[in-house]
């Protein structure tokens, strides 16, 4: 789609309005970033070609921006989209392109990755809305984790890059490829849109860090590379103070709107507590300042370990916490609509940690808090339940 050999780069207003005077390639690249984010003169040059569009010539079909990172502020996609629509107009095509860089031991590694604006948009409006949600929701921080996982785990189907040469470069490394028209959604980009939520909350009582973790399945003779996330968190309301691990993509596969891999104890990747895998030691990502460079690293064992709380997750507290995220998330929809998926999700959740063979948080396949929950169901169960529509993001 990208012909480098008919592309124009531009890095400054001096050299875009040249490009307008010269013999004009069939690719605008602006590249309106430095080392401290996108530049001043940077927004000057989007500006400029809105304004001036008119005047490109036919062939230049395709406009790039190349940005320092995927997610952008909130404040600056109305200078894009008015490129964006404008370029519409022309039957111009408007693309981001992020230059990502990867190290791992020896391996120092870059790749441009391309993306149509209208992921991008979407990526970002929807973890901005997911964010916004969650800060006036009134949730504990444990709660917000609940939600953040089971938004996660149920954005898209779990689907590989169709590319030959599959590696760390692929669309479904990054958070946005959960977004694209056909979605590409791996573990990696599971984690990361996780990071990515967790982060953009600014919290402090929630921190996120992804991991890869490479493990051999015992039944099948196989070793398989793997990404999940490291929570740090502090919720006065459960007396948490501690990490957990968490995998909304394990959560993900076949049926979704499960629990099962949240919050998981420190202990998740010892022998003791697993029979169908063997884990070898996590790594962490450790991402840049504008993350698109990131590199791996061994993971701190004390941070591993790190837990000052004053209970301890189990099953009884997972599930109070799904309940009270789910009456935020589906204000609308009756106490009993709630209940019962709960209630199913507890179900399916005991029967992934059964499937895996894994010594989670959870001891049995009926909820813990069933008694009180049917009380209530039976309370308003008299009350004729209305056909709402849900009230949740998308």
């Amino acid at each position: 789609m990208y012909n480098i050999n008919m592309q124009t780069k531009v890095k400054t207003i001096i050299e875009l309005k040249d490009f307008f005077e010269s013999k004009q390639t069939d690719e605008l690249n602006l590249i309106i970033f430095d080392e401290n984010g996108i530049t001043f003169e940077g927004f000057q040059m989007i500006d400029f070609l809105t304004k001036n569009i008119d005047n490109l010539k036919d062939n230049v079909q395709n406009i790039i921006v190349t940005i320092p990172y995927e997610k952008l502020p909130k404040s600056q996609f109305k200078k894009f989209y008015n490129l964006y629509k404008k370029s519409a107009s022309q039957n111009r095509i408007l693309n981001f392109c992020v230059k990502h860089f990867y190290r791992e031991g020896f391996r120092d590694l870059e790749n441009d990755v391309y993306w149509d604006f209208e992921t991008i948009l979407k990526a970002n409006s929807s973890i901005d809305k997911v964010c916004s949600f969650l800060k006036s929701s009134g949730l504990s921080p444990l709660e917000m984790l609940a939600y953040i996982h089971d938004y996660v785990s149920t954005i898209a189907e779990y689907r590989w890059s169709q590319d030959e040469n599959h590696g760390w470069h692929n669309k479904d490394q990054f958070f946005a490829g959960a977004y694209l028209k056909i979605p590409e959604n791996v573990c990696m980009c599971q984690s990361t849109l996780m990071k990515e939520i967790i982060d953009n909350l600014n919290m402090p009582e929630l921190q996120c860090e992804v991991i890869t973790v490479e493990f051999e399945q015992l039944a099948k003779h196989y070793i398989a590379s793997h990404a999940r996330c490291l929570v740090k968190i502090k919720d006065q309301k459960y007396g948490l103070d501690q990490v957990v691990f968490d995998d909304p993509t394990w959560d993900n596969d076949d049926n979704p709107h499960k629990y099962c891999h949240f919050a998981m104890p420190n202990n998740t990747h010892e022998k003791e507590a697993n029979g169908l895998y063997l884990y070898f030691c996590p790594n962490k990502m450790v991402f840049s300042n504008q993350k698109a460079k990131k590199e791996v690293v061994d993971l701190n064992p004390y941070y591993e370990n790190y837990n000052n709380s004053k209970n301890q997750i189990n099953q009884k507290m997972v599930e109070t916490a799904y309940f009270n995220m789910l009456t935020k998330k589906y204000k609308n929809r009756s106490f009993e609509f709630i209940y019962k998926k709960l209630k199913k999700m507890a179900q399916n959740s005991f029967e992934e940690q059964t499937y895996r063979k894994f010594k989670g948080n959870l001891t049995q396949p009926d909820l813990i808090i069933l008694q009180n929950l049917q009380k209530s169901v039976e309370e308003t169960n008299q009350l004729k339940t209305k056909n709402h529509k849900d009230d949740y993001l998308e």
